[in-house]
């Protein structure tokens, strides 16, 4: 499995952190503007604590930079932050993903026969 090193934290590909003495740290969730949540980690960085959306933290270790792109759950769980399920969409591409996922669903609460 590929690990990747961020200020010494240890990140491997299928989403889990370590500290620098092996302990594996845990995830809080933040609610977002429009619903749903994300997984955040929250992380010492030139001896600060800081804040860190977990997901995009793992595309930018493994896939690069996230600048001018979202990040994107190819299964659409916010709680799977493996890299195989994560990727860089731009902000039209997320944007469309979302617009097809809503058509698929049914509309409305009311079965018409």
């Amino acid at each position: 499995m590929k690990t990747h090193y961020f200020h010494n934290y240890k990140i491997t590909e299928d989403g889990k952190f370590y500290s620098k003495s092996g302990k594996l740290l845990k995830f809080k969730h933040r609610k977002r503007k429009g619903g749903g949540f994300d997984l955040v980690i929250r992380l010492y960085v030139n001896k600060k604590m800081e804040q860190f959306t977990a997901s995009v933290l793992v595309v930018q270790c493994f896939q690069g930079p996230t600048y001018g792109y979202q990040v994107d759950h190819k299964d659409d769980n916010p709680l799977n932050i493996n890299n195989k399920n994560l990727q860089r969409l731009t902000p039209a591409e997320n944007q469309l993903k979302k617009w097809k996922r809503k058509k698929s669903k049914p509309q409305g609460k009311y079965d018409y026969k």
